[in-house]
């Protein structure tokens, strides 16, 4: 008899971090030979509707109704616990839990425990994000209820996240270390501990250059809570 599938990703939000979770959760885990890793689902919805343009525009049914669809069939395989590698997507998180019965896990909640964990008398965390998880409040909520102050860029250096996430990684780039670096030093000058990389785009910008060890990037975060979830080993 094989064995239940009870992990899953909800992706395609986009591709690439799709494709990038998976690779990092196989890297991370623990194995000796492939029947040690993790049996799981992945759901590539590459046509789920952009979610900062949901948050924007108010018109959140179409994505709403994808998602829980996308979770519900994963949930018929046999997934009781969920990755959604996109922490936009994370505005409609008690929108999606309440309908489903497989768990959510919350990245955004998740990485705003790790960043405290690594600086346990962290005061503000700056926040790297899309416009849709900034106006949302997304990391602005998780953060004050540790007690956190969130630290958004400037209205010109929050173009040039935009930039980076739409225009250049999106696009299959690597990203301007120079228009990186412009939003780190904003944030680390307003008196930031950490830095969160808070859209799984800027997360594969990672895997070109070496950061800082005070940015907090939100899939690794994700990767350790799905290998462990999975009652695997993680290994860094």
């Amino acid at each position: 008899m094989s064995r239940p599938i009870r992990m899953g990703i909800l992706g395609g939000m986009g591709p690439m971090a799709t494709s990038f979770l998976f690779e990092r959760i196989v890297q991370h885990t623990a194995a000796e030979k492939d029947q040690d890793h993790i049996d799981l689902v992945i759901v590539n919805r590459a046509t789920m509707p952009d979610r900062t343009a949901a948050i924007q525009s108010g018109n959140v049914d179409e994505f709403l109704e994808q998602a829980v669809s996308d979770c519900l069939s994963m949930e018929q395989m046999g997934v009781g616990t969920i990755a959604v590698p996109c922490n936009t997507s994370h505005y409609f998180y008690d929108a999606i839990q309440s309908r489903i019965h497989a768990e959510l896990i919350h990245m955004v909640r998740e990485t705003v425990l790790e960043a405290k964990r690594t600086c346990p008398e962290l005061t503000k965390l700056g926040i790297m994000a899309t416009d849709g998880t900034v106006s949302a409040d997304v990391y602005g909520k998780e953060c004050r209820a540790q007690g956190i102050e969130p630290v958004y860029p400037s209205e010109k250096r929050q173009k040039d996240v935009m930039h980076l996430i739409y225009d250049e990684i999106k696009q299959g780039k690597k990203g301007e270390e120079d228009r990186f670096y412009r939003v780190v030093s904003e944030l680390t000058a307003a008196g930031c501990e950490r830095i969160v990389l808070a859209c799984t785009e800027l997360s594969y910008f990672k895997q070109y250059y070496h950061l800082p060890a005070y940015v907090i990037d939100s899939t690794d975060v994700l990767v350790r809570c799905f290998i462990e979830r999975a009652g695997k080993t993680y290994i860094a």
